[in-house]
């Protein structure tokens, strides 16, 4: 099960403020553009004050980016929770991140809560494209279990969701048409101590190569000891 993470991505932070010895308060801005309905871009964030609250939102909807789906995830890759709107029932609006107040229309996705102090995962997908660990998959409980569509990369223009045939990076209007967008995102992550963007699907060490290092770091062992 294979999940994308996209070279080209532009990030920003700036330093808000300390609290209680904390670290600092801290905004991040990323943006990026899908090649496929089925990528899926991942983020590492910390949160250093217990009940912080965070503000998550994307602002690519209305520049034509496509209808995103948030997935929260705890340290070590357990589903905890999905968004797929505005916290005002698709009514768009502004959020703000390093100072700049950035407007998010009617399908992006935008979510302000209080978090424990911990270290999350944020992942963005396509609408639809839910993680196989949500509650409307209900197939696992880990971001390792992957994705609806992992094995669709153009699902929209499959029609897989039955509503096209469409190109790739469609959204639906309020009436339910189809708008075609394109895969471009903007996400924020707005008031926590530190965020990266994470590998998504770390590929593992080959056990070869893990055999020659360990034969390697043997030899060199030797040579020391012959040498002292």
């Amino acid at each position: 099960m294979k999940k994308t993470v996209l070279a080209g991505v532009v990030a920003g932070f700036s330093l808000l403020g300390m609290s209680n010895g904390a670290l600092a308060a801290m905004d991040y801005d990323y943006s990026g553009t899908f090649a496929k309905d089925n990528d899926v871009v991942c983020f590492e964030f910390t949160v250093d004050n217990a009940e912080s609250e965070v503000t998550l939102f994307t602002s690519s909807w209305n520049t034509g980016g496509f209808d995103p789906l948030l997935t929260i995830w705890d340290s070590t890759g357990n589903y905890l929770f999905d968004w797929d709107g505005p916290m005002g029932v698709g009514d768009p609006g502004s959020a703000g991140s390093k100072g700049v107040t950035y407007a998010f229309g009617s399908y992006d996705v935008v979510y302000t809560d209080s978090f424990d102090k911990g270290s999350y995962v944020a992942t963005i997908t396509q609408s639809y494209n839910f993680a196989n660990a949500s509650d409307i998959v209900n197939a696992g409980s880990n971001l390792a279990d992957g994705f609806l569509f992992d094995d669709v990369p153009h699902y929209t223009s499959d029609d897989y969701l039955n509503l096209g045939p469409y190109p790739d990076f469609n959204g639906w209007s309020a009436s339910g048409s189809a708008v075609h967008t394109t895969g471009e995102w903007a996400f924020h992550i707005v008031n926590v101590s530190s965020a990266q963007l994470k590998d998504c699907n770390p590929v593992p060490v080959p056990p070869s190569v893990l055999l020659l290092a360990t034969s390697l770091a043997g030899l060199a062992g030797v040579g020391y000891r012959r040498k002292k």
